[in-house]
C-alpha cells in the first residue's frame, strides 16, 4: 500500500522539521520574545504529521466509497477533544504554549486511532477493510497515486511557502501584528476548511459518476457544488466582516491585536469568492484522475471509452483488457460478432484481468495463454480456457454466458 511509503516520508520530514525548526523561525524573522514558544509549538506540530496523514488517508478511503459522515464525526470528536485538552493543559496545568501544542498533537493522534479502528472493524466493507497482515506495496497503485496526488501536493506546498513569505514580512512589524495575523489565521482556517470540504465532496461525486460513465451527473455535480460553495463563501465572508471582532475575542483579548486582525480581514475576506472555482474544478479533475482528450467523429461516449482503452493499454489505468485475433481460414464462428458482444458485456466489469477472444480451437488457447480467461470456437461449439488450459466446452450459443460465469468466479 501507499501508506507505508508515506509513513516513511513523513517520519523523515518529522525528524528534519524538529531539527530545523529554530533555523526556519529565524529565517522567518520571528520576534525574539516569541521564539522559544514558537519552537516548542512547531516541534509538536511536526510530531503530529504522521497521525494527521493516517487520518487524511483513512478519510479519503471512506469518502471514496461514499461514506463522508464518519470522517466528519471523527473530525468533530477531534476538535472537541482538542478544546477539552486545551483547557486541561493550559488553564488547569498552566503549561502555556506547550500545553496547547500537546493538546493539538494528542487530538490528531486520537483521530488517527479512531479512523484506523473504524476501517479495521469486521463490519467495514471488505474492499476497504484495514487488515495489517495483508498490507503490501502495490507499485502500480503507487505510481497512479503519485501521478494524481503530486500536483495537489505541490499546490498545497506553494500555498504554505507563500504563507511563510507573507509571515516573514509581517513579523517585521512587531509582536502585535504577528499575533493579529495568527488570530486572523484561525478565521482563515475555518473558511478554508469549508471550501476544501466542498472540493473533497465534488471530487468524490465526480469520481464515482465518471467511473459509472454518467457524464450528465458529473456536470450536475460540478454545477451544484459551484453554486453551494459560492453561497458558503459569501455567507462566511459576510459573517466575519460583520461579527469578526466579537469572534476574535475567543483567541485574544488585546484590543490592538483585534483591530489589526479586523483590518486584515477587511482586505482578504471579500476575495474568497474567487477561490471557489479553483477548489471545485481542481477537485473535479482529481476525481476524474487520469485526463486525456480524444477526438472522434462519433458519439461523444465513444471518446470516453477510447480514452480509457488508451490509458489501460499504457498501464495507467486498471480494468479489463480485451484482446482478439484477426480472422483467418480456420475460423468457424462469427468471431467479429462474438468479440463485439464480449466487449459490450465487459464494459462494466471492474477487475484487472485480460480476456481473449480467439477464432481457432487449435492455436487459440496457446496463443492467448497469457490471458486470465479466453474463449475460442469451432463449428457449432466453443471452448473456455484459463491461462491457456481448456476448462469448459459449450455450444456456440452459450459461449458468452459461459465466459461471463467464469469471469464472475475470478
Amino acid at each position: 500500500l501507499v501508506g507505508s511509503e508515506m509513513c516513511i516520508r513523513d517520519s523523515i520530514m518529522t525528524v528534519v522539521g524538529i531539527l530545523t525548526a529554530p533555523a526556519l523561525l529565524r529565517i522567518m524573522e520571528t520576534p525574539e520574545d516569541t521564539m522559544a514558544d514558537s519552537i516548542v509549538y512547531m516541534r509538536w506540530v511536526y510530531m503530529a504529521m504522521i497521525p494527521g496523514m493516517v487520518y487524511n488517508m483513512g478519510s479519503a478511503i471512506l469518502r471514496a466509497v461514499g461514506d463522508s459522515k464518519h470522517p466528519l464525526y471523527f473530525l468533530i470528536a477531534c476538535c472537541l477533544i482538542n478544546v477539552v485538552l486545551d483547557l486541561l493543559f493550559v488553564v488547569t496545568f498552566k503549561m502555556g504554549v506547550a500545553g496547547a501544542a500537546i493538546a493539538t498533537a494528542l487530538s490528531q493522534l486520537l483521530s488517527a486511532v479512531m479512523i484506523c479502528w473504524f476501517l479495521a472493524r469486521p463490519k467495514t466493507e471488505e474492499s476497504v477493510r484495514l487488515e495489517l497482515s495483508k498490507l503490501r506495496t502495490d507499485w502500480r497503485i503507487m505510481r497512479r497515486t503519485v501521478h494524481i496526488g503530486l500536483p495537489s501536493g505541490l499546490q498545497a506546498v506553494l500555498y504554505s511557502i507563500s504563507n511563510m513569505i507573507i509571515l516573514t514580512a509581517i513579523n517585521r512589524f512587531g509582536t502585535d501584528t504577528a499575533a493579529a495575523w495568527v488570530a486572523m489565521g484561525k478565521v482563515d482556517a475555518f473558511t478554508w476548511l469549508v471550501l476544501s470540504a466542498m472540493g473533497l465532496a465534488v471530487m468524490t461525486f465526480v469520481g464515482q459518476n465518471f467511473g459509472a460513465n454518467s457524464m450528465q451527473r458529473v456536470r450536475e455535480s460540478i454545477r451544484d457544488c459551484m453554486i453551494m460553495t459560492s453561497v458558503f463563501a459569501v455567507l462566511i465572508s459576510a459573517l466575519f466582516l460583520t461579527l469578526g471582532k466579537y469572534l476574535l475575542v475567543i483567541f485574544t483579548t488585546d484590543q490592538n491585536v483585534i483591530a489589526l486582525a479586523m483590518r486584515i480581514i477587511y482586505y482578504i475576506m471579500p476575495w474568497y469568492l474567487l477561490y471557489v472555482p479553483v477548489e471545485v474544478y481542481s477537485g473535479s479533475l482529481r476525481g476524474i484522475g487520469d485526463t486525456l482528450r480524444v477526438s472522434l467523429t462519433a458519439d461523444p461516449a465513444e471518446e470516453i471509452r477510447t480514452g480509457r482503452d488508451i490509458l489501460s493499454a499504457l498501464g495507467l489505468r486498471g480494468g479489463v483488457k480485451l484482446v482478439s485475433c484477426p480472422t483467418c481460414g480456420r475460423t468457424r464462428i462469427d468471431l467479429i460478432g462474438l468479440a463485439n458482444k464480449v466487449e459490450k458485456a465487459l464494459e462494466y466489469v471492474d477487475k484487472d484481468i485480460t480476456v481473449a477472444v480467439m477464432g481457432c480451437v487449435v492455436n487459440g488457447p496457446g496463443e492467448a495463454r497469457e490471458a486470465d480467461l479466453g474463449v475460442t470456437g469451432g463449428k457449432g461449439e466453443g471452448l473456455i480456457f484459463k491461462k491457456g488450459q481448456i476448462i469448459r466446452k459449450v455450444p456456440e450459443a452459450e459461449l458468452l454466458d459461459a465466459l461471463m460465469e467464469e469471469i464472475d468466479k475470478l
